[in-house]
């Protein structure tokens, strides 16, 4: 077993911190302050201490974050086995949401403020990283002499695409090598992580302003529907209040007045009363009218309810089609064991379907929302020098294939 003592750094927006937080402050946080591409590993000898860091850029370009650990008397010349190390363990930080996570549009963002604080967090995370270096037994090495015709705080820098053996001549050499690494540095399950929330996110963004835009036009008809039917009461009061005042006005006037001025206030009302029926007449008109609009826009209004309970439906039915998404798969020959690593979008039943070659396997299980491991146990025997395809179906749909 592999020796090492381990460290956490990071410069997010409430500022720099580390865990554990000793002696080493001012060494790595001028590290993570120098560091100015996407992904870098430090190798930096101190005396008989051999300094492994790695520094993550996310995707605000001024926060950071950094994994370290420390050997002594003893070397690992292998840098591109030290990069997949720091890059998995980032990947499993961002997966299980821990330090790290996705932001709802697919960025890597900080889930800390200050590490000290996450305290048992930062001991889990320092735990995986010791023991991960178990896969270093092989590849350890004696520290040899630095090259005295080199400074004491001389750099050497290369990027991981140079020539391989004048990188691992400059870590035998040099007390600081830089290799940095701005390309493929964003390995494949985060990348297909990312791309499904970032789909996800534009889906569910074009529903709410379709929604929205519904609820805005349902809105404005029933605001119309008030005014129309406001006018109608108005007009209708308006009417009555004419005919009873006429017949008061003429109720007061019958008693003074002769016969001749009787006759004439018959000729002026049967006039009035023309009048009154050609506006009766037109008010009537402008109701049915009203009335035939207001019963289109009810209409309308139906159709549009129908249609946003229709996008409502479409809406909850995006998650029940295809309830997770499988991340990686891996087969043990010898017991016959598949683990399944998935994402569930919600949580419900669901039927899953394994075919192996020819044979087919197949079992109900609920899905769990967030991400978990499936375990299914395949029958039969299996010879590591023979390739199985396996494919895994949801309700008939191929969802994933490996080979084994």
């Amino acid at each position: 077993m592999i020796n090492a003592s381990t460290y956490i750094f990071a410069k997010f927006s409430s500022g720099y911190s580390q865990y554990p937080d000793d002696y080493s402050h001012d060494f790595f946080s001028k590290v993570i302050d120098n560091s100015n591409c996407k992904s870098e590993l430090i190798i930096s000898r101190q005396n008989s201490l051999v300094y492994y860091l790695y520094v993550r850029t996310l995707n605000n370009k001024e926060e950071k974050l950094g994994l370290c650990f420390v050997l002594n008397s003893v070397l690992i010349a292998d840098y591109s086995t030290v990069f997949s190390l720091f890059e998995e363990l980032t990947t499993k930080l961002v997966v299980d949401g821990q330090i790290l996570k996705f932001s709802d549009t697919g960025n890597i963002i900080h889930d800390a403020k200050y590490l000290p604080d996450i305290e048992k967090t930062c001991i889990n995370v320092s735990s995986e990283i010791n023991s991960k270096l178990s896969i270093f037994e092989g590849l350890l090495e004696h520290i040899p002499p630095l090259n005295y015709g080199v400074a004491a705080d001389e750099e050497k820098c290369f990027s991981y695409m140079d020539d391989t053996a004048k990188i691992v001549d400059a870590i035998h050499s040099y007390p600081f090598v830089r290799i940095v690494k701005d390309d493929n540095y964003i390995s494949e399950k985060l990348s297909n992580y990312s791309a499904v929330l970032l789909k996800h996110k534009i889906e569910n963004d074009k529903l709410q302003e379709v929604i929205k835009s519904k609820e805005q036009a349902i809105s404005k008809l029933n605001k119309q529907k008030k005014r129309t039917t406001l006018v109608f009461l108005l007009l209708s009061v308006l009417f009555v209040g004419f005919i009873v005042m006429m017949f008061v006005v003429d109720s007061s006037n019958q008693k003074t007045k002769t016969i001749e001025e009787q006759k004439t206030k018959i000729t002026e009302l049967k006039a009035r009363n023309d009048t009154l029926n050609k506006s009766l007449k037109s008010t009537n008109e402008l109701l049915l009218k009203t009335t035939e609009e207001l019963n289109q826009e009810e209409l309308k209004n139906s159709e549009l309810n129908a249609s946003l309970s229709k996008l409502e439906r479409f809406h909850n039915n995006l998650l029940s089609v295809r309830p997770l998404m499988i991340l990686d798969m891996s087969f043990d020959f010898k017991s016959g064991r598949l683990a399944i690593d998935y994402f569930g979008f919600s949580q419900k039943s669901c039927y899953l379907k394994i075919v192996v070659n020819d044979n087919t396997y197949g079992e109900y299980f609920t899905v769990k929302e967030g991400k978990h491991i499936l375990y299914k146990y395949i029958s039969g025997s299996f010879r590591r020098d023979k390739w199985y395809e396996f494919k895994i179906y949801n309700n008939d749909n191929l969802i994933w294939t490996q080979r084994f």
